[in-house]
């Protein structure tokens, strides 16, 4: 249970890396609903993010970052009640200091950050990337061992981590992501035409819209062979990929492998945006859709942010996505990440009746109303007020 460190106030100390897209916006988003608490004192350190599989920038980026916290810890001498954390490097050296500290640990997993094996280096830089990644895995599991509870988003995230490490099922508590209500929200069809307008779009042009990190496995080359399929037969479409500028080296990779698939196949109509984050909101005001044909995700704050924008979302449904989207419409599910789906899927919500998009927006703006920061902030709280009484032998719980 929270115990009170001074004033009659409770300290939590959050560790979270930045530029990983919306595992830093979902740490980000709790810190800031907390920190309205005037019952706790929220602390909150964070580090770059791991950009490269290469050895030695592996390597420079592991020794750096693990004597950053060291030192952050060290120097610390604030007595937390609790340490939240989303990185391995903090957990690991969290734990060192555990001991002397005496505060309870808690791991908010938004997915698994372990560098996979690269097997485009030369033999010699790979055996010394698999070594390095081993120290890694050692590294991780004494922090998994020292935890007392994790925090994952969904039930994908559990059968994820248990499926590795089974002994942590005791330990896991099911707290989905939330949802800013009062940035992401719909607005009048006036003020969407004068935002397209100023993007030089017309009313009766179909905007299909990606949001989110260019990473392979969110299958966005897949969703842009389905819009050539689509342009074949109407060319008054627009596809719109509105992603951050590229940090980690196998998305600049991927970034311009897209590129050179566009041009080798002549696909026009195609826009890549990457807009500070606070404009990120204004781009769903754009869209007439928004696509997600992810092969793996957990629970994409992305889902949320199109639904409370009025903007109907298209998904596979991998992560907590099958659920949410099932209980707004099917017809919001892809149940392929191939180009042919994707295309029938878009075509599919493009032809809906005003009847049948009204009660899709209904139906997503009740479900939306559940997930705010503020409600699950203070669900998270709740978990750590009463660890020591929720102990379940069920495993996973909900909450």
């Amino acid at each position: 249970m929270l115990s009170e460190v001074s004033n009659n106030k409770y300290a939590m100390l959050f560790c979270f890396e930045i530029n990983r897209g919306g595992e830093t916006l979902a740490i980000r988003s709790v810190i800031k609903q907390l920190k309205r608490d005037k019952r706790l004192e929220v602390t909150e350190f964070s580090s770059d993010t791991f950009y490269d599989s290469e050895p030695v920038y592996l390597f420079k980026w592991l020794t750096k970052n693990l004597i950053y916290w060291f030192l952050k810890f060290f120097n610390d001498r604030q007595k937390y009640s609790w340490i939240i954390t989303t990185t391995y490097t903090a957990g690991f050296m969290a734990c060192l200091f555990k001991v002397f500290r005496k505060y309870s640990m808690c791991f908010y997993y938004q997915g698994n950050r372990i560098p996979p094996i690269n097997l485009k280096l030369t033999p010699l830089r790979q055996l010394v990337h698999i070594f390095l990644r081993r120290i890694i895995l050692i590294l991780n599991y004494i922090f998994l061992c020292a935890l007392d509870i994790i925090i994952v988003p969904s039930e994908y995230s559990f059968k994820e981590l248990t499926d590795r490490y089974n002994f942590l099922r005791n330990k896991i508590v099911i707290v989905p992501n939330g949802i800013d209500t009062e940035v992401f929200h719909s607005i009048s069809k006036n003020k969407k035409k004068i935002i397209r307008t100023r993007f030089g779009l017309q009313d009766e042009t179909n905007v299909i819209m990606y949001i989110g990190r260019l990473h392979p496995q969110k299958g966005v080359k897949s969703l842009i062979g389905a819009f050539q399929l689509l342009t074949n037969r109407n060319k008054d479409s627009r596809l719109v990929i509105v992603h951050p500028k590229g940090f980690i080296q196998e998305e600049k990779q991927h970034e311009q492998s897209l590129h050179r698939y566009i041009h080798n196949y002549h696909i026009q109509g195609i826009t890549f945006l990457n807009p500070d984050l606070r404009d990120v909101p204004s781009m769903y005001n754009l869209a007439d859709l928004v696509v997600l044909p992810s092969r793996v995700d957990h629970f994409p704050l992305v889902m949320l942010e199109a639904l409370a924008s009025g903007v109907p979302f298209l998904a596979t449904p991998v992560g907590a996505m099958g659920h949410i989207l099932e209980s707004i419409d099917s017809r919001l599910i892809l149940h392929a990440g191939s180009a042919l789906e994707i295309a029938r899927g878009i075509e599919r919500v493009l032809s809906l009746s005003q009847g049948e998009e009204k009660k899709i927006h209904l139906n997503s703006i009740k479900l939306v109303s559940k997930y705010s920061w503020k409600y699950i902030s203070n669900r998270i709280l709740s978990v750590l007020r009463n660890l020591n009484n929720n102990r379940s032998n069920e495993g996973v719980r909900k909450i």
